[in-house]
């Protein structure tokens, strides 16, 4: 104390402060390295993050990177470099600690869930609060509402602070309904007539469902099920060259109306021609290959094919 007392007496002591864009500074040696600021973090920390050491010469390269490397952890609000003669001292602002989350609102999203998501980018109690993590939670929740076709849910968050370290975070969830289907198409189908493909869909526009059916709901895991329904029926009735084309999705302005257009290409139908047993192996009779094999001239059929390898594997084993 009194050294810097007889220092403040004698000469003017010179600071050169570095942050946001580093000022320019003359070259020094690095005689010793002070932390200010840091509560939480350990000094230990923020040294074995800092690219420099005692010895080093100090350039306006090596302060900007150290900046720089000091903001990249995410523990840190405000960087600052400072020099006082040959001593660097690091003057940083600790981004407050997640003190408690709450949720409030969930129904179709259980807690259980909810807790998962809150892991798997980490948003937890105890952690450094990040904004940029927090838009990542909220994408993360949203996008799970969306894949069970609640596009009119919304997210409001909240940090209040409770300290100069702690902050508490609430997520207000309104789920707001299910989007429902409003109507259905399916384009390019000449063989088979709409009536008949629908009933093969998870996917449902049938007005006499009734406004409030569940039936009519619409998520994305519905949809991939009635692509491959449709997918598996044409390949089991001869159509090997079946392709769905594309299938699109609009949403109403209100986000609860939904419209569906499958569009696809038949293709020719095929039937079996002759079926049979390779010579080369020993083990499968005659016999027994013309009892599960597919008969030849009927239509092609995929879940035939997939009975008839089972059926070989079985005798096999």
């Amino acid at each position: 104390m009194k050294l810097g007392l007889l220092c403040k007496a004698l000469c003017v002591t010179v600071l050169v402060i570095l942050s946001g864009p580093v000022q320019a500074l003359d070259p020094f040696e690095l005689k010793d390295i002070r932390v200010e600021g840091a509560h939480r973090i350990e000094v230990g920390t923020i040294f074995n993050y800092l690219p420099v050491k005692v010895g080093d010469k100090i350039t306006d390269e090596l302060a900007r990177e150290s900046v720089r490397i000091l903001f990249s952890t995410g523990f840190f609000n405000d960087v600052q470099l400072k020099r006082d003669g040959n001593t660097l001292i690091v003057v940083v602002s600790e981004r407050p600690s997640i003190a408690s989350i709450e949720y409030l609102g969930n129904k179709d999203i259980r807690d259980a869930e909810i807790e998962e998501a809150l892991h798997s980018v980490g948003f937890v109690d105890g952690k450094v609060f990040s904004q940029p993590v927090l838009d990542k939670l909220l994408k993360t929740l949203r996008e799970r509402y969306f894949s069970r076709g609640r596009y009119s849910a919304t997210i409001e968050s909240t940090v209040t602070p409770l300290d100069a370290s702690r902050v508490r975070i609430r997520l207000q969830i309104d789920e707001g309904r299910v989007a429902r289907i409003e109507k259905l198409r399916i384009v390019g189908n000449n063989r088979f007539s709409d009536r008949e493909l629908f009933k093969l869909l998870e996917l449902r526009q049938d007005s006499l469902l009734g406004f409030l059916s569940s039936k009519r709901n619409y998520s994305i895991q519905k949809l991939n099920a009635s692509l491959e329904a449709l997918t598996s029926y044409y390949l089991d009735h001869g159509y090997i060259n079946f392709e769905i084309d594309s299938h699109d999705v609009a949403i109403s302005q209100n986000k609860q109306d939904i419209f569906v257009t499958i569009s696809i290409t038949e293709g020719e139908p095929y039937a079996f021609g002759k079926v049979e047993l390779d010579d080369t192996q020993r083990y499968i009779t005659k016999e027994d290959f013309s009892r599960v094999r597919p008969r030849s001239g009927a239509p092609f059929s995929r879940h035939q094919v997939l009975l008839a390898k089972t059926a070989l594997e079985s005798i096999l084993t």
